[in-house]
């Protein structure tokens, strides 16, 4: 079966630490990348041997998913009416909003979720996102120059200067 494998250099053990996410509390460890993965592979066909022998069910490995791009979303009207003036008003479709907004949001989270900062992210008059980061202590600082991307209504161009 082919498993899907993480490897990471770990410091405190100076070696690469290999883990089979669809097989949880099984790692294993090699000085170099590749003793990680030859390690790991035995301790998973150990472990199927295991689970064959104790009749217990072997999990299924994991696969790449193709998405198409394009999902159904349920809203409130208000909300939905709020988004559609928003979008008119920039010259976008809603669509290009609601990318633009969903990825702003989601890049922002992605780069503070360490920090746990939380980004505000809104849209002014002359087509540009600005966004406030919330620190934990309630403080707010704007970001200028670089806390700021310019919408586009060119072919599917979400933003500029972002990351």
């Amino acid at each position: 079966m082919n498993y899907s494998i993480n490897i990471v250099w770990s410091d405190e053990d100076e070696g690469f630490i290999a883990t089979v996410p669809e097989l949880k509390n099984l790692s294993a460890f090699g000085e170099t990348y590749e003793e990680a993965v030859k390690e790991v592979k035995d301790v998973i066909e150990g472990y199927i041997e295991t689970l064959e022998e104790d009749n217990i069910d072997i999990p299924a490995p994991s696969t790449l998913s193709c998405f198409s791009g394009q999902t159904r979303i349920r809203m409130p009207k208000k909300l939905h009416q709020l988004l559609s003036i928003e979008a008119e008003r920039e010259g976008v479709s809603l669509n290009m909003l609601m990318v633009t907004l969903l990825s702003l949001n989601y890049g922002l989270a992605l780069k503070k979720n360490k920090s746990k900062d939380v980004f505000m992210v809104y849209l002014n008059d002359n087509k540009t996102a600005n966004y406030d980061l919330r620190l934990p202590n309630g403080d707010t600082s704007r970001f200028s120059g670089s806390g700021q991307v310019r919408l586009n209504n060119n072919r599917n161009k979400v933003g500029e200067g972002l990351w």
